[in-house]
């Protein structure tokens, strides 16, 4: 029974960390700038970045790990067993996002993601702040002494929706000048004139 134990904990070690390296290889070799959160099971506090986000990010997120018994979540959904043939989002011992932890889920834009057996899900993430802080992940979990596994997250800013204060200042300018233009030709009676 130990050693089926062991033998479990350590496949679900290798796979985290094979994932890990193909995650790192891959905020790497993306334009924008990435950074990568590992976030221990057992780590009641999670992980957290380095750098600064607000609004809406881009987050690819892989990880297995065992969190009760013999229950083996990923981010999302308690993986299917003989037992439980149908992959389940219980809001426990999922993804987590913030402090204290609440189901990254609620946080998603369109939608909680389908179940996906490689366990590796990308999506837009709306962090609900509009100042750039940093960023917490971690499972949500009472007890972590019995948890094993990770999760890992690849986090990237998008491009803010609403311009920023010196694009207005440059397109108020602009119409300023144009509107000047226009009153200018007005005034010494030139106008425009159509073929």
């Amino acid at each position: 029974m130990v050693t089926s134990a062991l033998k479990s904990n350590a496949r679900v070690r290798l796979k985290s960390l094979g994932v890990f390296v193909s995650l790192v290889l891959l905020a790497f070799t993306t334009g924008a700038s990435a950074e990568v959160v590992y976030a221990p099971f057992i780590e009641p506090s999670g992980g957290v970045t380095v750098g600064t986000y607000d609004g809406i990010v881009s987050v690819t997120v892989s990880g297995l790990g065992q969190a009760l018994g013999n229950l083996y979540t990923d981010a999302f959904y308690l993986v299917p067993t003989a037992q439980s043939p149908v992959p389940s989002h219980t809001g426990i011992w999922n993804l987590g996002f913030g402090t204290p932890f609440e189901d990254a889920a609620n946080f998603i834009v369109g939608g909680l993601p389908a179940y996906d057996p490689t366990n590796i899900y990308s999506f837009n993430f709306n962090t609900g702040y509009s100042v750039p802080t940093q960023l917490h992940f971690g499972v949500i979990d009472q007890i972590y002494t019995d948890n094993a596994g990770a999760y890992t997250i690849v986090v990237t800013q998008l491009a803010p929706a609403v311009p920023e204060a010196s694009t207005w200042a440059m397109m108020i300018l602009g119409f300023a000048g144009v509107g000047f233009l226009a009153y200018r030709r007005k005034q010494n009676g030139s106008a425009l004139r159509l073929a």
